[in-house]
């Protein structure tokens, strides 16, 4: 009893530790971070786990206690049972020996009051205590002593006291101890009966099981009475242990909640929160300071080694500035410096916090935000690299440039300013008056002064201006927006000069005309010659495509046998061939002879096309349909290459168009998206009207096409090389026959590709093919 007791108050100390862990935890994510250790950290990742422990133990710990207590109780009951057994069978023994002791002095006559006086003598001490009681039966059964006298069996008979006394009469100590039913009141007794030497009558002991009983049950009221309160109370703390866990995940969510719109606040803003140590060197940064560096958020704290790491040596000295606080000689920051980021650039952030010194007599932390102001820093040294190149393309100018504010004071002028009104440079400087300048600069002479001013709301007017020295300026002037003023001064005297030379030769050009006039005659008959080569090289094309189409059509036949021949070999018709190395060799013919009818039929078709030999039969078809079909024609050679086709599509799209060719642009389209794509790639295809025009697009993530090489792709036995299309076999006319074939249905191919990354093609098609076409 008392070890659960103990073990009920070991749990009891230990609840409140974790019915507390989810506001210890909320301490730990804020400011308590900064003394946390990883043990309490992996303690509040196992803290689930003691939530279903705990009541699993508290049950478990009662179910134990009870089970051990009714084993005891039981074991308890029986003990008592035994011991009360030996403790009659060592009274009657010890009284029996007693009287037999000195039975050999007994008279026959006064025997009766021997035995009497016997039992008078024979008071052992705790002989009669628990409800024993000692009786001296005479030979006949009845009761000549008892001890304790109080009980009024004197002169009674042993069977109008116990039943049944047959079976202990009888056999005496043979019989041993029996459990037998008192007369009175038929409650259970313990007795044993020994029977005297010399037929001098009987000793009985026996004891009532209610007596007997007493002191146990009242162990076992006690211990049901314990058990039942530590389970009470343990019951309600359960209770209270689910009242707390379900505040503390109530004010868990809360926090979870308040703490992700913050969080999310400082990210937005590109802000981070960071808290130093100063005394331990540590530091704490919120997940948002971590993505600003683009590092992985964690809740360990920073070293100061490693955060010396981050900062470039030359921006700020830690160490300065921890001896600094330390000493009470700062108590706020504001620092600008960069920092490294994940993947090696430096970040330029501005730091501000407070030193908040600490209650408990330990070093202060400084703490504060961090803001990300890498953008403000690139565009402040743009503006400044701008405004420098901005001063030295002014500087650099051919033309006098000078420009004054809203107040007539100057704001910059270039060297040629300064040169033509021989301006002192201690003068040019920005901020002087109007009239400064002008009292200083020695303004030129001026010899003539056009008549002729251009005025332009856009610019201002713009006038020329002779010189006294010759020299000739083309004088524009113009206010800004800000009401300020700016004049440009430029040196037109080559120009004039010029002006000069092409009155003189303009005279040449005149007769230039004339020889151009005779030249043009000679040009006529150049380009009647051109028409004519032209026309010869058509006709070599069109015998070229012929011969093409006529040769292909010869080599047909040959292959058709080659192909069922093979295929009749392979298949072991006839019987099998003998040998796994011809049917290798059979299947290396089949494929290479289908191969080169696919190639002469390629062939054929292009000869069709060039020579015009290719008809179209124009019908009302369904796009989805023959789409469906030819995806589920190749979804062998998609699954060999492990790629996925996408299309959706599951509406009708009506066009008109010939069915042989637009099943045949879509199968070229598609085996090569499907041959020159990535293993474990996709080809998605789109199919929907656009503007009177009926839009097919497949797009692939294949090896793509090097944007120099785009315009090549369309034209006949050209294939674009590269490492992987050296793999695939292919005539190099399955494009060029599709945008033939669209062509002739009046519509376009375009093609888009980046280089390893993929390839997209787009067919365009009217919906009404001979409107367009004819």
């Amino acid at each position: 009893m008392v070890q659960a007791v103990n073990a009920f108050a070991a749990i009891k100390g230990f609840l409140p530790f974790f019915g507390k862990a989810n506001q210890t935890k909320q301490q730990v994510n804020g400011h308590a971070t900064i003394i946390a250790n990883p043990a309490y950290q992996r303690l509040l990742k196992a803290e689930p786990l003691f939530r279903k422990f705990i009541p699993f133990s508290i049950i478990t710990f009662l179910i134990l206690i009870g089970l051990a207590k009714g084993i005891q109780i039981s074991d308890n009951r029986e003990a008592t049972l035994v011991t009360a057994q030996e403790n009659l069978t060592l009274i009657a023994t010890l009284v029996e020996k007693q009287i037999e002791a000195k039975a050999d002095s007994f008279e026959n006559e006064q025997k009766d009051n021997q035995l009497i006086a016997a039992l008078a003598d024979f008071k052992p001490q705790g002989a009669t205590k628990d409800g024993r009681v000692l009786l001296i039966l005479g030979t006949n059964g009845r009761v000549l002593a008892e001890e304790p006298i109080s009980k009024g069996h004197k002169g009674t008979y042993l069977a109008d006291i116990l039943e049944p006394t047959g079976p202990l009469l009888t056999f005496g100590e043979r019989a041993g101890v029996m459990s037998v039913a008192m007369v009175a009141t038929q409650e259970p007794a313990l007795v044993t009966v020994r029977q005297l030497n010399n037929k001098l009558g009987y000793i009985a002991v026996y004891q009532p099981k209610e007596a007997l009983l007493a002191q146990w049950r009242a162990d076992v009221n006690l211990n049901s009475a314990i058990f039942l309160g530590t389970g009470i109370l343990l019951i309600l703390v359960l209770y209270a242990f689910f009242t707390q866990t379900s505040r503390a995940d109530e004010a868990d969510l809360i926090y979870h909640q308040t703490y992700a719109r913050f969080d999310t606040a400082l990210e937005r803003g590109k802000c981070g929160l960071w808290d130093w140590d100063v005394g331990r060197g540590r530091f704490f940064w919120s997940p948002s300071m971590f993505e600003i560096l683009g590092y992985t958020p964690r809740q360990t704290l920073l070293g100061f080694g490693e955060l010396t790491e981050l900062i470039h040596p030359k921006d700020v000295d830690l160490i300065q500035t921890a001896e600094a606080i330390l000493s009470e000689e700062l108590s706020q920051v504001d620092l600008s410096y960069r920092m490294r980021h994940a993947d090696g650039h430096w970040v330029w952030v501005r730091a501000r916090g407070e030193v908040v010194p600490s209650t408990s007599g330990e070093a202060p932390h400084l703490v504060g935000i961090c803001i990300d102001i890498s953008d403000q820093m690139r565009l402040k040294k743009e503006n400044k690299t701008a405004n420098i190149r901005l001063r030295e393309s002014i500087e650099s100018l051919s033309e006098a440039f000078v420009l004054w504010d809203s107040k007539n004071r100057l704001v910059v002028c270039n060297k040629k300013y300064r040169e033509l009104n021989g301006l002192p440079s201690e003068l040019a400087v920005s901020g002087t008056p109007y009239d400064e300048v002008m009292s200083a600069a020695k303004t030129p002479h001026i010899a003539f002064q056009s008549e002729d001013t251009i005025k332009n709301e856009s610019f201002g007017r713009i006038y020329e201006t002779e010189l006294s020295d010759g020299r000739w300026l083309q004088i524009a002037e113009h206010r800004t927006d800000d009401n300020g003023y700016m004049t440009i001064g430029t040196d037109i005297t080559r120009i004039k000069k010029n002006e000069e030379k092409l009155r003189l030769r303009e005279q040449e050009l005149q007769a230039s005309v004339e020889h151009l006039e005779r030249s043009q005659a000679e040009l006529q008959n150049l380009a009647t010659l051109y028409d004519t080569q032209r026309a010869i090289a058509q006709n070599a094309n069109h015998a070229k495509a012929e011969f093409l189409a006529n040769i292909s059509h010869e080599w047909r036949t040959p292959l058709n046998a080659i192909i069922g021949f093979s295929d009749v070999m392979r298949q072991g018709a006839f019987g099998p061939l003998g040998s796994e190395k011809y049917l290798e060799y059979c299947n290396d013919i089949n494929e290479s002879g289908t191969y080169m009818l696919s190639f002469i039929n390629d062939v054929i078709d292009m000869s069709d096309i060039e020579t015009g030999q290719f008809k179209l039969d124009p019908e009302e078809v369904d796009a989805t349909e023959i789409l469906n079909s030819i995806i589920a024609a190749s979804s062998a050679d998609a699954k060999s290459a492990d790629v996925t086709i996408k299309y959706d599509a599951t509406q009708p799209l009506n066009l008109e168009a010939d069915r042989r060719a637009l099943k045949q642009i879509f199968q070229n389209l598609l085996s090569n998206s499907l041959k020159f794509n990535h293993h474990g790639g996709s080809v998605n295809i789109t199919c929907h009207p656009v503007d009177e025009k009926m839009a097919f697009s497949i797009s692939d993530t294949g090896i793509g096409i090097p944007s120099s090489l785009i315009d090549q792709l369309g034209t006949p036995f050209k294939q674009v090389q590269s490492q992987h299309t050296k793999n695939h076999t292919g005539s190099g006319l399955g494009l060029s026959i599709s945008k033939s074939l669209v062509e002739m249905h009046g519509g376009e191919l375009l093609i888009q590709s980046k280089h390893n990354e993929g390839t997209q093609v787009t067919v365009k098609m009217p919906l009404q093919m001979f409107e367009t076409f004819h």
